[in-house]
């Protein structure tokens, strides 16, 4: 089921990106496209790098957002974008800062978000891995300077 938050950053993100159900958190939130028989008679998960947004309920957020940090650990080229609506914030915002490269809020009362949702986004933004240092861009004057920007 796609919303119309889900068509705006679609929009943006491109066609390709996979909008994640929490069925497909733990298999293709990781890349695994599949499985292959090795010759030995395994199964060895076969992967491939994408573009994947995640938005969980808020409530299953801290779930979702424990299975991002492996899937970005094991599978370090992938995109990955976060909107979560700012409900039930003690229990994952912290994890949310802590794996994004950055993050912005959304209020209420876009063409996307209506005012009637009362609550504001959280959007988190999760680049690719760099193949030399710094390896995660986040922190860096780059980063802070897209972050206020966005947030103007």
């Amino acid at each position: 089921k796609i919303t119309k938050i889900g068509e705006w950053i679609k929009n943006w993100l491109g066609e390709d990106a996979t909008i994640l159900e929490p069925e497909d958190w733990f298999e293709l939130g990781h890349d695994i496209q599949g499985y292959e028989t090795d010759l030995d008679g395994y199964r060895v998960p076969h992967t491939e790098k994408g573009t994947f947004l995640w938005m969980p309920p808020p409530w299953a957020a801290r779930a979702m957002l424990e299975e991002l940090r492996k899937a970005r650990i094991k599978q370090q080229e992938s995109l990955h974008v976060v909107v979560i609506p700012k409900l039930a914030t003690p229990c994952w915002m912290k994890m949310l800062f802590k794996a994004s490269d950055v993050v912005f809020d959304i209020p209420p009362n876009t063409p996307f978000w209506t005012k009637h949702m009362h609550e504001h986004l959280l959007m988190g933004i999760l680049f690719p891995f760099c193949r030399c240092e710094p390896w995660c861009i986040s922190g860096t004057p780059k980063v802070h300077q897209v972050h206020r920007t966005v947030q103007k």
